[in-house]
């Protein structure tokens, strides 16, 4: 092939590929949807983070603020209660209350020849309990109703004053824990919630004795 027969070659090529192109306006006009097609994916990927976003807020929502009030209220998210006992009989407990993790304050009781028992004064920024660990005079007690806590049998009732209690038999050596709500009482909902953070042990290692 000569040089006038490329040249033409070329020329031709060219005039088919100018008739399929589109038009100046057919040009504009996919060119522009293009970046259109473009801005809404962008849009709908940020909508998708957002929600993602919201709802792990929301999951979070529902958890972790809830079980932060309620510790502030009683001034706790744990309590722990550790019974040391001799052939079944319990000679020395100890009560540990905890806030995110750390020590906020701890009590020790020691038997003088009978069953050890101990009474822990707990306080929130809305409420103030006592827990007392020990034998529980239940002849005291009227309006008992039964409860599981955590696993735990327990026992809403109302003392004397007309406060509202809660028993829990643990089942460490059959020791049992009493809290005893003051003047200003939690409902029954929050009190049985918040003592679900109890924990019982064996031997008084756990709470640091």
């Amino acid at each position: 092939m000569n040089d006038d027969e490329l040249d033409a070659a070329l020329r031709g090529e060219l005039r088919r590929h100018a008739r399929s192109a589109p038009m100046p306006t057919e040009l504009l006009t996919s060119v522009k949807a293009r970046g259109r097609r473009r801005v809404a994916r962008q849009r709908i990927a940020g909508v998708l983070a957002v929600a993602a976003v919201s709802i792990t807020g929301v999951g979070i929502g529902l958890s972790t603020p809830q079980s932060d009030e309620l510790a502030a209220m009683f001034g706790a998210d744990e309590v722990k209660v550790c019974v040391e006992s001799v052939d079944g009989r319990v000679t020395e407990v100890a009560v540990v209350e905890m806030l995110s993790g750390d020590d906020v304050e701890a009590n020790t009781g020691v038997t003088d020849g009978a069953t050890a028992s101990l009474r822990h004064v707990v306080r929130g920024e809305e409420f103030t309990v006592t827990v007392e660990v020990g034998a529980v005079s239940w002849e005291d007690l009227t309006d008992v109703e039964s409860v599981v806590v955590d696993g735990e049998s327990g026992r809403l009732a109302v003392d004397r004053d007309g406060r509202r209690v809660l028993v829990i038999e643990s089942s460490v050596d059959g020791s049992s824990v009493m809290v005893r709500t003051g003047n200003r009482a939690p409902s029954d909902r929050q009190l049985v919630e918040w003592v679900s953070s109890f924990s019982f042990h064996r031997g008084l290692d756990a709470c640091g004795y």
